[in-house]
């Protein structure tokens, strides 16, 4: 009923309801992808050679398509996603294991750990050592 009366009230003032019809469509689907876009981050969070091209191939759209789709419904883009998650990755590994700062880089999909310690500081403002110094406590590592 509701949506009868949205479209009937869209007739009355003159405005293209099947084009209404086919953004709302529109944007069913575009959140279908980025929900799409935000698992295949989750699954590659260790692959270092992870990039856009790989993540358009995987799901079988441009690149120029994913991008504008990030942006408008995840407010952001997947290459700063899924730093993001690498970085909340790392810090929950440096405070909850001995693991080094290394193998946490490699496991954060960093190849190298200048790289990996840059990024970490840019997004914590502390190094990795500080912060595993910040939580002494390693009682339950994670391997």
């Amino acid at each position: 009923m509701t949506e009868w009366l949205v479209f009937e009230i869209l007739d009355r003032t003159g405005h293209d309801h099947d084009r209404i019809k086919r953004v709302k469509m529109a944007d069913s689907t575009s959140r279908m992808l980025l929900k799409d876009i935000v698992t295949n981050l989750h699954e590659n969070i260790s692959n270092a050679s992870f990039d856009l091209d790989e993540l358009s191939r995987n799901l079988g759209v441009t690149k120029f398509h994913i991008i504008p789709t990030s942006k408008r419904f995840g407010e952001t883009t997947p290459h700063a996603y899924l730093l993001r998650l690498r970085m909340l990755q790392a810090q929950t590994l440096l405070s909850s294991s001995s693991i080094s700062v290394s193998d946490i880089a490699s496991r954060c999909g960093f190849d190298d750990l200048s790289s990996f310690g840059k990024a970490f500081k840019r997004q914590f403002g502390y190094t990795p050592s500080a912060g595993r110094n910040l939580f002494p406590s390693h009682s339950d590592d994670i391997r």
